[in-house]
């Protein structure tokens, strides 16, 4: 199949219109983070001085 040069521009060009309207909507499709970076830091943060805690037990059966 040959295009002449009008053909070929304009296919180019309802092709980059696709991928500007595209772009434009990726975010709907995109999943919600469920926990901001902040969130997931703090969290981090908690768990780690659990950690630390739980690592100063004296040695013996009992929790102190």
């Amino acid at each position: 199949m040959f295009f002449n040069e009008y053909e070929f521009h304009k296919m180019m060009k309802l092709r980059q219109e696709e991928t500007e309207r595209n772009a434009h909507n990726a975010w709907k499709y995109q999943e919600p983070q469920k926990e901001s970076f902040l969130q997931n830091l703090v969290k981090k943060w908690i768990n780690r001085e659990k950690l630390i805690t739980v690592q100063q037990n004296c040695g013996c059966a009992c929790e102190c």
